[in-house]
């Protein structure tokens, strides 16, 4: 809406200011004509007044001229003119100073740069402040003591973070009665940059070594915002390529002391690894675009993706084949199961269908303390089973945590003899409940009936693991997979069985109350 004012405050200005040229033009302007027939007409406004004068002259042979003259005079302004010119005024001042200020935001010397975005979003949260005059330099080598500073001030908006998330969490503790507090053991920029504290400048490798060190402290930070015990315990960072496949074509030339960090930058997608081209250069100078953007990703967990076509961190594209793969089989000392590689199945696996049914009344008595109405955790949660492994799922990892502390009492109050109820299953997050996929399944058999009449649903049960319901089809239809898509995003995945086999459905059955 500012911005709409401000432009029609511009255009008022200026057809006040041509009407006021063509007036002043007209004054200077007399026609006079000897004329048999004169015949004038005016109109007026407030402003102007405008007559036209019509002449009809003849002259001695007879034919006749038609002239038509138009004059226009400015009247007085009155008031209400001359206030409305003092309002145009103030808003084309206004509109001057906005596009001053528009003009100012962000350094001028990168507003096209590759790592623009990185570097003004530094600059607005207060992390970057130039050199004074609006200019950043990005292409300029880093000085040891400006990364100081900028791991400082880092740092410094961690802790405000942190400090925020301690007071809430305070209250919380205060009215639950019971202690959240995690600790993380603080860093300096000036520790980080200690061993190189004599150097003027950093080489790649070396800011490389404290940009580890940071991305560790970072980890420390998110594994204790997290109040479940067990997600605490399986808390795994994002992994985009394996250690063991990153490569570098000049990795040869990286000081055997610091390649294990840059490893780790590599293999968390801070740096761009792989590919022919797409050297790490470890004994150039790093220069103050290529830290930012490396801490950049740091500070808002956005690594690099793992497809064909990356950007490294100055800004360049590189080729990686490299892919990942999303599961791994962990090996209990009872059973194998493929989940994910921050989880490891401990739960003892429970064959017989008569105790199956008891884990599971045993479970829903302890979750309806936590819901209070029985079954009612079907809105907030899942239960499947896996392997003959009793899965319960939360939405809320506080509802996870809480139902930790109410395992961990009945463990407490458990016979020595008798396995506790927390060793027998295992708890994990969801995205949907089991209502939420009720309805995505509804939704689907609807979907399917109308786009395959003759086809027919084998089985459909949740993947937690993956966030999607699975679904198990014997026909198919034309562009199945790019419509189930269109319609339903990544929530449902189809297999289509051939030849109408029996679902093979009992790996995971969703538990229901």
């Amino acid at each position: 809406m500012k911005t709409k004012s401000l432009s029609l405050a511009v255009l008022v200005a200026t057809l006040l200011t041509t009407t006021s040229f063509t007036s002043l033009a007209a004054d200077e302007t007399t026609t006079s004509q000897t004329t048999a027939t004169t015949v004038s007409s005016s109109t007026t406004d407030n402003a102007v007044s405008t007559t036209k004068t019509t002449t009809v002259a003849t002259d001695a042979d007879g034919d006749t001229t038609t002239t038509t003259t138009t004059t226009v005079k400015t009247k007085d302004l009155t008031d209400a003119d001359k206030k409305k010119a003092v309002l145009i005024t103030e808003m084309n001042k206004k509109a001057a100073a906005y596009a001053a200020e528009q003009e100012a935001k962000g350094f001028k010397d990168v507003k096209n740069h590759w790592a623009a975005i990185q570097i003004n979003t530094f600059l607005e949260e207060g992390i970057l402040s130039g050199n004074g005059q609006g200019l950043f330099h990005p292409d300029e080598v880093l000085k040891t003591a400006d990364a100081t500073s900028l791991y400082n001030k880092l740092i410094a908006a961690d802790k405000a973070k942190e400090a925020s998330k301690v007071a809430k969490d305070a209250k919380e503790a205060k009215t639950n009665k019971k202690t959240t507090a995690n600790t993380v053991k603080e860093i300096t920029g000036n520790e980080l940059l200690a061993p190189f504290a004599k150097e003027e400048t950093l080489t790649r490798e070396e800011f490389a070594q404290t940009a580890a060190q940071y991305l560790a402290y970072k980890d420390e930070l998110a594994k204790a915002a997290i109040k479940s015990k067990t997600k605490a315990k399986e808390y795994a960072p994002h992994i985009v390529v394996k250690p063991e496949n990153v490569t570098f074509p000049d990795e040869s030339k990286i000081n055997s002391d610091y390649k294990d960090a840059i490893i780790i930058l590599a293999s968390r997608g801070m740096v761009a690894s792989g590919g022919d081209s797409n050297f790490f250069r470890p004994t150039d100078d790093i220069t103050r675009a290529e830290a930012v953007a490396i801490l950049f990703r740091i500070d808002k967990n956005l690594p690099i993706s793992s497809t064909t076509n990356k950007t490294s961190d100055n800004g360049k594209t590189t080729s990686n084949k490299e892919t990942t793969s999303t599961t791994t089989t962990t090996k209990s000392t009872t059973t194998t199961t493929t989940v994910p590689s921050n989880q490891t199945v401990t739960a003892k696996p429970t064959t017989d269908l008569e105790a199956q049914s008891e884990l599971e009344n045993k479970v829903f008595k302890k979750l309806n303390t936590l819901y209070k109405t029985p079954g009612n955790f079907q809105n907030f949660g899942v239960m499947y089973w896996q392997n003959n492994v009793l899965h319960v799922a939360f939405k809320s990892d506080d509802d996870l945590a809480k139902f930790e502390d109410i395992l961990a009492k009945d463990e407490k109050n458990t016979d020595e003899d008798k396995i506790a109820l927390a060793k027998q299953i295992h708890l994990e997050s969801t995205e949907y409940s089991q209502a939420e996929y009720d309805r995505i399944e509804a939704n689907f058999r609807t979907y399917y009936a109308k786009k395959q009449p003759a086809g027919t649903i084998l089985a459909a049960y949740p993947s937690v693991v993956h966030n999607q319901l699975v679904v198990r089809i014997d026909k198919g239809f034309d562009y199945m997979n790019e419509s189930i898509r269109n319609a339903f995003g990544n929530k449902v995945h189809v297999f289509l069985i051939a030849n109408n086999p029996k679902s093979s459905d009992t790996t995971t059955k969703p538990t229901t109350r």
